[in-house]
């Protein structure tokens, strides 16, 4: 029987190794799990977030349903959610005053992180007093591990927003730290509006890159962005550097048409190429706009490899392709030149950076032990069978102890 109510925003996750999906959604629909959804003398109502979990091979379905705080019913509403690429943590919007903190009113949303077995947490809130966002946040997204956070805010105590004038915000998980993302590399506030509606932010799996779209035209070098339309930048949170990418060949502008609907990927995870897609009505990009269909794009943006430092940590798994008795694994790039810059005396001996890779062959503990001065290694003649693999990253630099991930 179908749900009996409006179903809206479905985030869809992969799990057990593609054995089962992972859907959440929200709805006023009572009669998807017994008593989730309150009556309401109205008939419509508060939002619900369910949680249903599909299998792949028969198509069979088990639902639960996000109620609240240990399973007693919000006093407001639970929308918009989005998962993380585990399916164990979602990002999700709520005005309820009942979560655990003091909300400024019923129509001020505000964004929250719920974790399969800890308690809900409030992500949109001051970056100096912790104190909840007086007016509403939302437009969020994460990585795929959950480490970053993106979300717009409009309220006055998260980085001055204001409707008008919102910020985009990103709030690293590990260090709890939060970063103004429409800003220029020397930390002033875009001149413009950011540009608000659906699919307007995005951040790659590893949550390094966000993408934006923004009519502030302070971003770029003085006299480059003069088009006065909402553009779609993208934004290292490594290096702070912005680049904008609706533009057609030779950097020519859009200025007859406007970028909407962003999001950012990769090709893998250490592979540094990020995908920018979005769309467009603007007739310069491809020369096959009207300035009145929309279009949908694609833009590679290949990105420098990040300094080796005494703090990195090794966060993602090697990007992994196989092929007969072999494996090719692509591990993290590094800059090189990050070694020279922390020598005190120039020396004759060159810096030099070496993965140490391990691969076991699990059923026999059969150990493979590689060291390389590639990021890429190609591995052959390997028996067939499954394979665990782990690696660091060592650095010698031009004077000094090693680095050592």
């Amino acid at each position: 029987v179908a749900g009996q109510g409006a179903s809206l925003r479905p985030s869809v996750v992969a799990a057990d190794d593609g054995a089962k999906f992972i859907v959440a959604f929200d709805s006023t629909a009572f009669n998807l799990v017994k008593d989730a959804v309150p009556p309401s003398p109205t008939g419509a109502g508060p939002r619900r977030i369910f949680i249903a979990e599909v299998n792949a091979k028969d198509g069979s379905v088990t639902m639960n349903a996000f109620t609240g705080v240990n399973g007693a019913q919000a006093d407001g509403d639970l929308l918009n959610p989005v998962l993380s690429g585990y399916g164990d943590q979602m990002l999700f919007l709520t005005n309820a005053s009942n979560m655990g903190w003091a909300n400024s009113g019923s129509s001020v949303y505000q964004v929250a992180l719920a974790t399969k077995g800890k308690n809900v947490e409030l992500i949109s809130k001051s970056p100096v007093d912790g104190s909840p966002g007086l007016q509403s946040s939302g437009s969020h997204t994460m990585s795929f591990n959950a480490n970053q956070f993106v979300f717009l805010s409009t309220s006055s105590n998260i980085f001055d927003g204001s409707p008008n004038s919102p910020s985009v915000v990103a709030y690293f998980v590990p260090s709890k730290t939060y970063t103004r993302v429409n800003e220029t590399e020397l930390g002033v506030k875009g001149n413009n509006s950011y540009t608000s509606g659906k699919n307007t932010l995005g951040v790659d799996p590893k949550g390094r890159f966000v993408a934006f779209i923004d009519a502030s035209s302070n971003y770029l070098p003085e006299g480059e962005d003069t088009n006065g339309k909402p553009d779609v930048f993208l934004k290292d949170l490594q290096t702070k550097k912005i680049v904008r990418v609706n533009v057609g060949a030779g950097g020519v502008q859009e200025t007859d048409g406007e970028a909407t609907g962003v999001r950012v990927g990769a090709l893998g995870y250490n592979i540094r190429t990020a995908t920018v897609g979005f769309e467009s009505t603007g007739s310069v990009l491809k020369q096959i706009g009207t300035g009145i269909m929309r279009n949908v794009y694609r833009v590679l943006v290949t990105f420098p490899a990040p300094p080796l430092t005494s703090s990195t940590v090794l966060e993602t798994p090697p990007d992994v392709e196989t092929g007969p008795k072999k494996l090719i694994l692509t591990l993290q790039k590094f800059d090189i030149s990050s070694l020279s810059a922390t020598a005190k005396a120039a020396v004759p001996k060159s810096p030099t950076i070496s993965y140490d890779v391990r691969l076991t062959e699990t059923s026999k503990n059969k150990k493979l032990k590689v060291i390389s001065t590639r990021n890429r290694i190609i591995l052959r003649n390997l028996t067939p069978g499954q394979y665990t693999v782990k690696y660091r990253v060592v650095g010698t630099p031009t004077k000094g102890k090693k680095v050592v991930t």
